[in-house]
């Protein structure tokens, strides 16, 4: 292979790389985000008395939870609700993913990132991690959709918050 081909191929994987823990990330903020319809909002929301006080008391749960490990945030997940078993081999399996691709990846593929076919073994590699993640964060999402319409976020309010928040970003950055 030529010397930028290879060069081309690395920045590859490295970009493969940093997708696949941006949706390990995403994994972690929906596991945040599912607690916060099964532990949260139905706990402690009754006895607030103002916007302040959710506020103060959303933003403390969600620090909580994101010092949290994946690991811990799974745990977290189980103790406040049943997690059917499919969703729990996901995500038992996301947590290994995240943990190798996190701790030992690059040095468990060292020899492999020096060749053309490493390097494309390398790319499939973190494009099924991607997918894993993803597939895991979608399968939660799926699974705790009545709880969010329940509280009365629908996919229409969702989507309409992440349009104002895209709007407001937009506006002061």
């Amino acid at each position: 292979m030529n010397e930028r081909s290879a060069e081309e191929q690395v920045r590859e994987v490295y970009a493969r790389f940093g997708l696949a823990l941006y949706f390990a990330q995403v994994l972690e903020r929906g596991i945040v985000n599912a607690l916060i319809f099964l532990d949260l909002i139905p706990n402690r929301s009754k006895r607030l008395r103002s916007t302040k006080e959710w506020e103060t008391e959303y933003d403390a749960f969600a620090s909580r939870h994101f010092q949290k490990t994946l690991g811990g945030l799974i745990r977290a997940l189980g103790e406040v609700k049943a997690v059917p078993d499919e969703l729990e081999k996901l995500l038992a399996s996301a947590l290994h993913e995240r943990n190798r691709l996190a701790h030992y990846y690059f040095w468990e593929r060292a020899d492999e990132f020096m060749t053309t076919p490493g390097c494309n073994r390398m790319i499939t590699e973190l494009a099924a991690a991607r997918d894993l993640f993803d597939h895991a964060d979608k399968r939660l999402m799926q699974i705790t959709a009545a709880i969010r319409t329940r509280h009365g976020f629908t996919e229409e309010r969702i989507e309409m918050m992440v349009l104002e928040r895209l709007t407001t970003v937009s506006r002061n950055g």
